[in-house]
């Protein structure tokens, strides 16, 4: 809905942000660029991300893009529609439905941007009805064919306002009016709500009391009772200590009302809860909420984890104000909920187009999360000092940053060895088993869809373990503890893959795969060359003997245990031919530069050969378990 906040150049003056200029005002203001469904503020204690965030929810300077551009069209056509009028006054100035066109038109004060007090489209919609009420249109209409000047230009400028004038209607009709909630870290599920909500008062008294609102609590208790008939912008103080009082209104209430709240149920269900069914109870005796999770008892909220009362305190709002546009300000979201929690926090408000929100935190899975999103923002946040004044007033530093700028890590004081290593690693032999089999998983992904995506050094990386030197690892007890180095402190995560040499390291190979158990993979030929399809071979041996060269007859079988430097030699190629294919144990001779070429040859997944996508497919199932 809404691309850019812009500060008021009269208040909040301690915020420096990038700066753009107003073109109707000449004026250079300042601005938040590239508001996204997720909008991240993060910095160290004290930077000033809570104050920003508090002091953007209470004054609203969001500019509605969508909007302004139509209201500059309005403007833009009454200004056209004058030069139009006067350029033919010019040669006909005695033309009464002329003048009157122009009289009326100047009567007429378009504004460039809406009151966001009020529904735009509706303010839009009333000036657009006077060109009409006042007879402009009526004036064209008399105009007829009186005189011999041409109205083209003019007729074409009157069909884009009549236009504009059904386009308004229809987007004034089905205007909603956005929410504005704001969630303080003050916040409760555990204690009885009735009538008092304290938490609100005290939030109300130490933040917002030079902010008249009115009744901020009253507000959101008529929300509840008119959620999709309010259409006055309210700034809503959200504690958790109203949804009592809520879901008795909502469970007592009509149809629509009691829907509403089997849809939140339904919704904790599916999103935390692995689909189980989900159950609030506002229990009247003690005014406590209870939750029922699938089969377990009932139980009340404070007998439950914390972070299950962040979650619905966090996520309620999402619902009950589902149907109109929704800005939600959370203070440190990641208060009691650990990270696999936090993860799906962040991934259940992807599925509300209509909430815009905004979360200061300290948390690095916030971080790790918007790696994968593209409705993601990260905003960094710095305090100023003057080094020259006492009680100064510091300002603060608001810069939109890359969500892979390691440097938001090392301000928070987080080390790589906390984030920042890949979720599991791939072991292979050598470099043309990684980049076979990264080519090979490349193709299957192109197979997937957007929700089966990976990316290597994020979700995965590959590592050479170079043949024989795996015995320096801990897979293997050859060695004693210090000689070893310990794989589980290194990269606990990970799936090996090893060559089938016909038993030569049959011993070394069953004590890994003893030690990896499923995590382990041997190939069924070979080695990784042994893979290609004939087709690939061939196009292989052609790139490099010519087009004419006449090959002999083979199969994927006759060479799947074989050293395929040799096989080539002798099985494929004719015997006058004396380029040399292996090295000195028969394999493949420049491996790096036949893989390179065999990777050219084979472009989709159907190209593979039915063990090279076996091996694709387990590599790929791997990575999909350990980033669940």
């Amino acid at each position: 809905m809404i691309k850019n906040i812009y500060l008021p150049s009269t208040h909040l003056d301690i915020y420096k942000t990038e700066r753009f200029v107003d073109d109707s005002t000449g004026i250079s203001e300042r601005m938040l660029s590239n508001i996204n469904r997720l909008n991240v503020f993060i910095g160290v204690n004290n930077s000033g991300k809570s104050r920003f965030l508090r002091d953007i929810f209470s004054q609203k300077n969001f500019k509605y893009d969508a909007v302004d551009n139509l209201f500059q069209t309005a403007h833009s056509i009454k200004e056209r529609l004058l030069a139009e009028v006067s350029k033919l006054l010019e040669n006909d100035p005695h033309n009464t439905r002329l003048k009157e066109m122009r009289e009326y038109s100047n009567s007429i004060q378009v504004p460039e941007k809406p009151n966001l007090e009020e529904n735009p489209w509706e303010q839009l919609k009333n000036y657009i009805t006077l060109f009409h009420q006042n007879g402009v249109v009526k004036a064209f209409q008399q105009l007829g064919n009186e005189t011999q000047l041409s109205y083209q230009n003019l007729k074409e400028i009157i069909r884009e306002l009549n236009d504009l004038k059904v386009e308004i209607e229809l987007k004034a009709k089905n205007f909603k009016q956005p929410k504005f909630v704001y969630i303080p870290t003050l916040r409760s599920l555990n204690l009885a709500s009735g009538d008092s909500d304290s938490f609100y008062e005290r939030i109300k008294q130490n933040y917002f009391i030079n902010i008249d609102k009115g009744d901020l609590r009253a507000s959101l208790k008529r929300s509840f009772d008119q959620p999709d008939n309010d259409n006055i912008i309210r700034n809503e103080i959200f504690t958790g200590l109203t949804v009592y009082d809520g879901l008795k209104d909502y469970l007592l209430g009509e149809r629509k009302k009691r829907l509403k709240i089997q849809e939140f149920e339904k919704f904790l269900g599916a999103s935390f809860f692995d689909g189980q069914d989900i159950t609030l109870i506002p229990h009247n005796k003690d005014k406590i909420i209870y939750i029922k999770i699938g089969k377990e008892k009932e139980r009340p909220i404070y007998q439950l984890g914390d972070g299950i009362a962040q979650i619905i305190i966090l996520t309620f709002p999402l619902i009950i104000f589902k149907e109109q546009p929704l800005f939600l300000f959370i203070e440190e979201p990641e208060l009691f909920c650990h990270p696999g929690l936090q993860n799906l926090f962040i991934k259940s408000i992807s599925n509300y187009e209509n909430a815009n929100v905004f979360v200061v935190t300290h948390s690095p899975q916030f971080l790790d999360i918007t790696l994968e999103s593209d409705d993601v923002s990260v905003f960094k946040v710095k305090k100023n000092l003057s080094e020259h004044e006492e009680d100064c007033d510091s300002s603060i530093m608001i810069s939109r940053v890359s969500n892979k700028d390691f440097n938001l890590l090392r301000e928070l004081g987080i080390k790589n060895s906390s984030v920042m290593l890949s979720n599991c690693t791939i072991w292979v032999e050598g470099i043309t088993d990684r980049l076979y089999f990264q080519h090979f998983l490349n193709l299957l992904l192109k197979t997937k869809g957007k929700n089966e995506q990976f990316q290597v050094d994020r979700h995965f990386s590959f590592v050479e373990y170079g043949g024989s030197n795996i015995t320096h690892w801990s897979f293997l007890d050859d060695y004693s503890a210090h000689d070893t180095i310990d794989v589980e402190r290194l990269c606990g995560e990970l799936f090996l893959i090893a060559d089938n040499d016909n038993g030569t390291k049959k011993k070394r190979t069953t004590k890994i795969k003893k030690f990896l158990k499923k995590n382990f993979f041997q190939l069924k030929c070979r080695e990784v060359e042994n893979l290609l399809t004939p087709k690939t071979l061939i196009e292989i041996i052609k790139y490099s003997e010519g087009e004419e060269v006449k090959l002999k007859d083979f199969k994927q079988e006759d060479y799947r245990s074989e050293y395929l430097g040799t096989f080539i030699e002798k099985n494929i190629l004719p015997s006058k031919n004396k380029k040399s294919y292996s090295g000195e144990s028969g394999t493949i001779k420049d491996k790096v530069n036949f893989a390179t070429k065999a990777i050219k040859t084979i472009l989709t997944f159907d190209d593979l050969s039915p063990d090279a996508k076996e091996v694709a497919h387990k590599i790929f199932e791997f990575i999909k378990n350990k980033n669940k």
